[in-house]
């Protein structure tokens, strides 16, 4: 049964977001930044008419810039994360540039210049300064970057990325190895189980009101990823963890990369003692053949330089395992328990293979359309309560195919004004079967377990389970969403400090 969430109408529509004094608020897309500052003389007066300018590969425009106001302050909005230089220019002065001004996703960073008199062809450069600080945003926020993704030691889900964010964790046991493949757990926020909003390229893919997402993606084509667990503003509608998750891009140089990891089953080990062995104990849970095995390959570049950028890449996560008491066929006395001997044992085989693609086309200076898609399809060889109790043959094949796409509409017709339209859709298709021949044939099932004479049953002596499984379902779960938002900064101070006006709906 399709399931299809009513219409809400949020994000703070109407909303005035205020900024006192000298606090100002910066304007940006969820998955950009933007950057804000004051230049003054050495004296400390402010300085108006002093061109800034951004520079970096992460660019398709050649630049971007501003010009001061007449207190001096400046903004840039909808930056792409990345290191820029910054340079501030202004006749009969010496041209300052500050390097390596590193721009998160979501941040607002703050940037102050010094200007001193002297010729223009005169530069300035200051490094070694303290790293930019948000000096705008009050929310409690955690930005795991491109370098922390790829070095970090964990698991290569994007639910694997939320225990690394200040005040967050999973309520099931943690990630080693990759032993979480495919799986879900609730988030929990600062101590409590809470409704998430977790947006890939701006698409929420919490397709319920849940804790967490049944979208299993892989983390290996992310740029960055933002977590606010506190402080959020109008346009978060749920008190849970905030997550902005921003896809790799292209470029005008063609840029790739590949990683891959194979555990073989002859490699490993377990804590199993010689009295646990002669009890019959043996490892709970081994890898089988062909093992586990991780691979990732992407490659970003041009079409048209400065113009149109593509980025894709595939990936692909398996593994098979075995399950302490799990049988896949009874004895020749028709026992299903292990420990009857004789049985042939049972395994699980999961697997995640995922594509993903992105293209950007700045249409004119002011004027970006974006693009993008990641697509997956989980295998699970035997949900429904593979155990003692559930043989192979009373288990459920899964078949889940799901995915986040958008379709986005950046402008900023002037430097205090915004407008933001994304149209998308995040969510899966859960196909829960029997046992089909290709999965138990061998077994004595040449034609699966949903035949006629075969009826799912329980023998109450003992709770085994017989026949196909009783909870075979097609569950789909879509989630269309579309978002609107128009920022507006006036130029200048009013009513004893500086504003930021955002209005906004969501529909989904």
């Amino acid at each position: 049964m399709t399931r299809v969430r009513p219409s809400t109408i949020i994000a703070g529509l109407g909303v005035v977001i205020i900024g006192l004094a000298a606090s100002l608020a910066a304007g940006q897309s969820a998955q950009s930044a933007s950057l804000v500052g004051r230049v003054a003389d050495e004296s400390g007066a402010a300085m108006p008419g002093v061109t800034v300018t951004l520079k970096s590969p992460a660019l398709q425009v050649s630049q971007l810039s501003a010009v001061t106001g007449a207190e001096g302050d400046y903004r840039v909005l909808e930056v792409p994360p990345g290191v820029y230089p910054v340079t501030f220019e202004l006749t009969g002065f010496q041209t300052s540039v500050r390097t390596d001004v590193h721009l998160t996703t979501g941040s607002a960073g703050r940037v102050d210049a010094m200007m001193k008199i002297g010729a223009l062809s005169e530069t300035v450069q200051v490094t070694g300064l303290s790293p930019v600080v948000d000096t705008v945003n009050v929310a409690g926020q955690t930005t795991l970057v491109q370098e922390q993704l790829r070095s970090i030691p964990m698991g290569g889900t994007m639910q694997e990325m939320l225990p690394l964010a200040a005040g967050l964790s999973m309520q099931t046991k943690p990630d080693v190895g990759d032993s979480n493949l495919a799986s879900r757990s609730a988030i929990i926020t600062y101590g409590v189980v809470l409704q998430a909003t977790l947006d890939i390229e701006g698409i929420n893919t919490v397709t319920a009101h849940d804790a967490d997402t049944a979208v299993y993606l892989n983390s290996f084509a992310l740029e960055e990823a933002q977590f606010k667990t506190s402080g959020n503003n109008a346009e978060i509608a749920f008190p849970g963890v905030a997550q902005v998750a921003v896809m790799k891009s292209g470029s005008n140089a063609f840029h790739g990369s590949a990683r891959g990891s194979y555990e073989n089953p002859k490699w490993q080990g377990n804590n199993v003692t010689a009295e646990l062995a002669a009890q019959g104990i043996t490892n709970p849970n081994p890898i089988v053949d062909p093992g586990f095995y991780d691979y990732n390959f992407d490659l970003g570049g041009r079409i048209v330089r400065d113009k149109l950028w593509f980025y894709g890449g595939t990936s692909q996560q398996s593994v098979k395992q075995g399950q302490i008491g799990f049988v896949a066929a009874p004895n020749a006395d028709g026992c299903w328990f292990a420990s009857c001997g004789g049985t042939t044992p049972g395994t699980t085989a999961q697997s995640l293979p995922q594509f993903n693609w992105k293209v950007n086309y700045q249409v004119r200076p002011t004027t970006k359309l974006i693009a993008s898609q990641f697509s997956a399809v989980k295998h699970h060889s035997t949900m429904g309560g593979a155990g003692q109790l559930r043989p192979l043959p009373s288990t459920t094949f899964q078949r889940q195919p799901d995915q986040t796409w958008k379709g986005e509409m950046q402008s900023a017709p002037r430097n205090n004004l915004l407008l933001d339209v994304i149209y998308g859709y995040g969510g899966y298709h859960t196909h829960y079967i029997a046992q089909p021949a290709t999965q138990v044939g061998q077994y004595g099932f040449p034609d699966g377990t949903d035949v006629k004479g075969n009826p799912s049953s329980i023998e109450l002596s003992n709770n085994l389970v017989y026949g196909p499984n009783e909870s075979v379902q097609d569950r789909p779960q879509n989630r269309y969403e579309l978002k609107a938002t128009v920022t507006y900064i006036p130029s200048e101070p009013h009513l004893g400090g500086t504003h930021q006006f955002k209005i906004g709906t969501t529909d989904d």
